[in-house]
């Protein structure tokens, strides 16, 4: 309307707020803002809010965060000991402990006590001396008695170490013993030699492993001695105690005696003269030929001399014997002197074992015409063999003779007539005194 409008404004100024705070806390706790959010570190913190009029509204808040104290510690007790923890509390169990504490600021201190209980120690021994000994105990005291010892010792934790020491006294024992030993010898006694008599000490141990004190006393026992003086024939056999002393002049035999040393035999050997014998030289004869075996020569004076064969005595006290034999045989001939001593001679008699065939005796030529000179051929047997037979032949080797008795004789003839004249050869075989066999060949030559 073109007219003028007034607008008159009355303006207000309302006003704004400024607010701030200052606040602590512990370093394990948090803060809660005017905006309604925690904190827990220190700073300034700014808050904005509107006010009842509309306006801005500022919160500043400076946060202090306050340290907490925390403390440890390790220790060491000995089990029969206590600790004072820093709250005032004893304890003696090894383990880990916390005491909580205000400190100036109004946070919490903390203290954690690790403890150790470390252990003491107990030790026993049961010792064993003997009555001259002494004993050092754990404590580094000497004693000789016995008794129940306790030394307390600082172990190397330096808590104490308790020693128990039971002492037991063992005494020592004595002993005597008598030993005897032989003239000229040394006994061992626990490995010592002991040769002159006399009494000594050893020290052994007993058995409770202490000194025993042993007397030995020793006694020495005598040799003894004999002595043997004899004569015995020269080839006789001298056995004294199962010893064969024979062909020595003296000995020495060692025996035991009734205290169990040597006794000692001294023997000396005499010899008588030895006799002698001598027969007849070996000879050989036939079967049952009788024949003669003399002592020819012998020593003087003797007692006896006899004849044996094969431990046969045939004939006592004589010089000479006969005899035959029909197989090789041996004699003995046996002087027995005054003094008894023994001394023979032998002779051996063997059957002649040639074959004596000269002993048949063959003629070699006969005449048989009736004239009563050399009508008959036969053989002379003078050594007596047994003829087994003899046979003629004629030179055209015809058997003419044959006869198995060796005393037949041939008449010269043949078929009942008288053979003619000319050489004809016989054959003898005959047995031996050995029993061998021998043949004799000849020839023989029949005349008119």
């Amino acid at each position: 309307n073109g007219c003028d409008s007034t607008w008159t404004t009355t303006l207000n100024v309302l006003p704004t707020y400024n607010f701030s705070q200052t606040a602590s806390i512990c370093a394990n706790d948090s803060f809660l803002l005017p905006g309604g959010t925690y904190v827990n570190n220190a700073g300034a913190y700014t808050d904005n809010f509107t006010s009842a009029n509309g306006c801005d509204s500022t919160w500043t808040t400076t946060l202090n965060v306050l340290p907490t104290y925390s403390f440890s510690q390790t220790a060491s007790i000995c089990a029969n000991d206590s600790f004072l923890l820093p709250s005032g509390s004893y304890v003696n169990t090894t383990g880990s402990y916390t005491d909580n504490f205000t400190s100036a600021n109004g946070c919490d201190s903390t203290w954690t006590t690790t403890l150790n209980v470390l252990p003491t120690y107990s030790f026993s021994q049961m010792v064993n001396i003997c009555a001259n000994e002494s004993f050092l105990l754990p404590g580094g005291t000497y004693t000789n008695q016995a008794g129940r010892y306790i030394d307390t010792l600082v172990s190397s934790a330096g808590c104490d170490s308790i020693w128990i020491s039971t002492i037991n006294v063992n005494e020592l024992s004595y002993g005597s013993i008598q030993i005897s030993k032989c003239e000229g010898e040394s006994v061992i006694f626990n490995n010592v030699s002991y040769f002159e008599p006399g009494i000594y000490y050893e020290t052994l141990q007993g058995s409770n492993s202490c000194d025993s004190i042993l007397s030995i006393e020793l006694i020495e026992l005598k040799k003894s001695y004999s002595y043997l003086d004899t004569t015995i024939c020269p080839e006789s056999e001298f056995i004294f105690l199962n010893e064969n002393l024979s062909n020595l002049f003296e000995a020495t035999i060692t025996l035991t005696n009734q205290a169990g040393c040597d006794s000692i035999i001294q023997i000396s050997i005499n010899y008588y003269s030895s006799p002698f014998v001598e027969a007849s030289e070996d000879l050989s004869v036939r079967p049952n030929e009788v024949f003669t075996l003399e002592a020819i020569d012998f020593s003087t004076p003797y007692e006896q001399i006899s004849w044996y064969s094969e431990d046969l005595v045939l004939c006592n006290n004589c010089l000479n014997i006969s005899s035959s034999i029909v197989e090789n045989k041996e004699f003995s001939v046996e002087i027995i002197d005054t003094n008894k001593c023994v001394y023979s001679d032998k002779v051996l008699v063997k059957i002649d074992d040639a074959c004596p065939n000269d002993g048949l005796l063959v003629p070699n030529m006969m005449t048989p015409n009736g004239d009563g000179h050399n009508d008959h051929f036969y053989i002379k047997n003078t050594n007596e063999l047994d003829i087994e037979y003899y046979r003629i032949f004629n030179r055209w080797g015809e058997l003419v003779f044959e006869t198995y008795d060796g005393t037949a004789k041939w008449d010269g003839s043949f078929r009942n007539q008288v053979c003619n004249p000319g050489v004809y050869v016989y054959y003898v075989q005959a047995d031996c005194y050995n029993n061998n066999t021998f043949l004799k060949t000849g020839n023989i030559t029949i005349l008119k």
